[in-house]
């Protein structure tokens, strides 16, 4: 995609929510693909609020794991063990735009796996723990259709994190909030 087919898909989307009378205000990008030359032309659609990348080598490209198959196996175990960090962060400005770095995915629920569940689950509240402690962004990030299967153990590891979330909030004062909550960031 050029920029250029970029901007026009924001003009596009923006006119089709205006009928429906919804305005866009922050973005993620497929597969993680923040394009730095596509960032200059959010302002002008009404986006002010991006979901970037980690600030780590593994993870900076998106969804493209540096070093192909071992990358993605790296990846693949930092889901259960903190190989790259509590992935905590602050939010970033960026000119006119906030970034909002992408912290842990919510992985699925898998049989294969579900001797692990608890590594898992251990792993994303020390991530949501460090960020309530610190006054740093943990923003865990899922796809809705990946709760589709083995939707029970799904919605139990969620409301795992929600109880987890309630205690950091009422320890720590943590707050839940949706992306477009950090435009104020940059006032």
């Amino acid at each position: 995609m050029t920029p250029q087919q970029f901007s026009a898909d924001l003009n596009c989307a923006n006119e089709i929510a205006s009928e429906m009378g919804v305005a866009f205000r922050s973005i993620v990008f497929p597969r993680n693909q923040v394009k730095h030359e596509y960032l200059k032309m959010l302002p002008s659609a009404g986006i002010k609020v991006y979901r970037g990348n980690p600030d780590n080598w593994l993870y900076r490209d998106g969804h493209f794991a540096p070093g192909g198959s071992v990358g993605r196996v790296v990846r693949f175990l930092d889901a259960w063990l903190p190989l790259t960090g509590d992935h905590s962060s602050h939010v970033a400005i960026d000119g006119e735009l906030i970034n909002v770095p992408a912290s842990l995915f919510l992985r699925p629920w898998s049989r294969r796996f579900s001797l692990l569940e608890s590594l898992r689950l251990h792993r994303l509240k020390n991530a949501m723990t460090v960020a309530a402690q610190t006054g740093r962004v943990c923003h865990l990030w899922w796809h809705p259709h990946n709760f589709g299967v083995n939707l029970e153990n799904n919605l139990a590891a969620l409301k795992n994190l929600l109880e987890h979330y309630r205690h950091l909030k009422d320890l720590y004062g943590m707050k839940s909030v949706v992306m477009s909550d950090f435009e104020s960031v940059g006032k």
